[in-house]
C-alpha cells in the first residue's frame, strides 16, 4: 500500500527560537516508518535547517521567507496531511485545500485537530470538538532516568534553548554569580552553561566574559546530546519548553525562567505539582530573586521535587502520534 504523505509547516530561527523545529522533528521521526515525510519551514535563517541536521535525518525540507508563501508550497508538496506548527497563523488563506490539518499550539480556525500542548493541566477540558488539550501531550523522546537520589545540589544545568532571544543566560549567571560566592551552603556549586551557534554573538560574549571571572562555570557549545548533560546535573534552571520537560521526565528538578504569559500559567501549574519552582518572570531576574528561589531548596524540598519528576508521564509523543494516524487513515 503506498504510504500517506505528511507534510510539517514550522516557524524557526534565531527570533522565532528553534522549539518548534525541535518537537516536530522528533515526531517526524517516530512517523517516518509509516509515512512520506517532508518539510515546510518558515525562516529566514538557513542555519535554522543546519543546526538541527535535518537532512541526516533523511527529512526533505524547502525554506519560505514569509508565511504568505505557505499555500502554493504546500500546493506543490501535494500533502496528505498538514502538521501545522507555526504560531498565530490563520488557515483560512489556505483555503482551498484538500489535505487535513492537526495544528499544534494554534488555534487555527479551520484545522481538523486541534492539540494544545501549553495548556496548562495534564489534561485539560477541550473548548471544541477534537481538540486535546494539557501536556500529557508534550512531545519527548524515551527518557534516560537518573537513578541516583539527589542529597545535594552539587552542580547546577543553564539553558535557555537554541537561540536565548532574550539573554536569559547572561541575566540567570549575573545574578548566581554574586550569590554563590555569599551563599555558605551553595558555595562549591557548579555552574555548566549551554549555548549554541545560533546565539547572538553579543549574548556568547557576555557569558564568556562572566565566566572568566570565576573558576565555576563552565560552558558547552552545540551539545549533541542534551539528555546526557542534563543527567550530570543535580538541577536545572531553564525556560518553561523542551528542555523543561526533558529534565522533568529524566528526573532532575527545575528552576524556571517562563518567556510569556502561556508559559508562565503552565509553570505554576507545574509548580503546583513540585515539578518546578519558578524563578521570576525574566524582567524580574536579579540576585534577590535567585536567593529567594535557592533559600527554599531544602534536602526535603529536593527530595520531594525528584519524586515528583519519576512520576511525570512522558508518553507525549506517542499520544499525538496516534491522533495524527488516525487523521491520517481519514483521507482515504
Amino acid at each position: 500500500m503506498k504510504k500517506r504523505k505528511i507534510v510539517f509547516a514550522v516557524l524557526a530561527g534565531k527570533k522565532k527560537g528553534m522549539g518548534h523545529l525541535a518537537r516536530s522533528s522528533l515526531l517526524a521521526e517516530s512517523l517516518m516508518p509509516l509515512a512520506n515525510i517532508s518539510f515546510v519551514i518558515c525562516s529566514k535563517d538557513k542555519l535554522a535547517l543546519d543546526s538541527l541536521n535535518l537532512a541526516s535525518r533523511r527529512f526533505k525540507a524547502r525554506f519560505i521567507k514569509e508565511s504568505r508563501e505557505l499555500k502554493k508550497a504546500l500546493a506543490e508538496e501535494n500533502p496528505d496531511l498538514v502538521v501545522l506548527d507555526m504560531l498565530s497563523l490563520k488557515t483560512a488563506f489556505l483555503s482551498p485545500r484538500k489535505y487535513r490539518i492537526v495544528a499544534l499550539d494554534n488555534y487555527a480556525k479551520g484545522s481538523d485537530v486541534y492539540i494544545n500542548i501549553l495548556k496548562s493541566g495534564f489534561e485539560s477540558k477541550p473548548l471544541r470538538t477534537k481538540e486535546f488539550s494539557g501536556y500529557k501531550y508534550w512531545l519527548l523522546k524515551k527518557p534516560k532516568r537518573r537513578k541516583k537520589p539527589i542529597k545535594k545540589v552539587k552542580s547546577v544545568l543553564i539553558s535557555f534553548g537554541y537561540t536565548d532571544p532574550l539573554g536569559l543566560s547572561v541575566k540567570v549567571l549575573k545574578s548566581m554569580v554574586p550569590f554563590l560566592k555569599k551563599s555558605d551552603e551553595f558555595k562549591d556549586v557548579r555552574l555548566t552553561c549551554v549555548i549554541t551557534s545560533m546565539f547572538r554573538k553579543g549574548v556568547e560574549n557576555d557569558i564568556r566574559r562572566i565566566a572568566r571571572t570565576t573558576g565555576s562555570i563552565s560552558i558547552k557549545k552545540d551539545v549533541r546530546d542534551m539528555g546526557n548533560e542534563i543527567l550530570k546535573a543535580d538541577l536545572c534552571i531553564t525556560g518553561g519548553g523542551n528542555t523543561m520537560f526533558e529534565a522533568i521526565s529524566q528526573g532532575v528538578p527545575c528552576f524556571v525562567v517562563p518567556i510569556g504569559s502561556r508559559n508562565l500559567g503552565l509553570t505554576r501549574e507545574l509548580e503546583k505539582e513540585i515539578y518546578v519552582k519558578v524563578i521570576s518572570k525574566p524582567e524580574s531576574i536579579d540576585e534577590a530573586a535567585i536567593h529567594n528561589t535557592f533559600k527554599r531548596l531544602t534536602p526535603s524540598m529536593i527530595d520531594r521535587m525528584q519524586k515528583a519528576c519519576y512520576r511525570y508521564d512522558s508518553q507525549g509523543l506517542e499520544r499525538v502520534k496516534k491522533i495524527i494516524l488516525n487523521e491520517l487513515r481519514a483521507t482515504r
